[in-house]
This record gives structure tokens, C-alpha cells and sequence, in this order.
């Protein structure tokens, strides 16, 4: 059995403005809400086009499917 494989930086699917959480908390909210509903969006994609979670490690996710 062949496979294909594909990685999945974390960092690319939405960009947080700020790390400062006493100025910015409603909109680092904001942000980790709309980063958690693309990351759900795109792995249920990848998800229908057969591709499978493998591993998440080092704010990568990594995939694979049958070829």
C-alpha cells in the first residue's frame, strides 16, 4: 500500500495579532475562536478528500492518504 503524505503548519491558518493578554484578551479570544473553527474547517476538508490526522507535533499537523 502507497501513501501520500502532507504537512499543515499551524501558524498559517490564522495569524494572532498579539501576545499581549492584558490589552488584547477579547481579541486574542476572538482570534482563537475564529483559528479554531478554520482548523476544524480545513481538517474536515482534507478529511473528505480521505486524507488522515497522522500526528500533531510542533505546530504541524501531518496527514496521509492512500494513493
Amino acid at each position: 500500500m502507497k501513501f501520500e503524505y502532507k504537512i499543515i503548519n499551524l501558524s498559517n491558518i490564522n495569524n494572532h495579532d498579539s501576545h499581549d493578554l492584558n490589552i488584547y484578551e477579547n481579541k486574542n479570544k476572538q482570534n482563537s475562536q475564529q483559528f479554531e473553527k478554520s482548523l476544524h474547517e480545513q481538517i474536515n476538508s482534507l478529511g473528505k478528500d480521505g486524507w488522515e490526522l497522522v500526528s500533531v507535533y510542533n505546530n504541524k499537523c501531518y496527514f496521509k492518504r492512500t494513493l
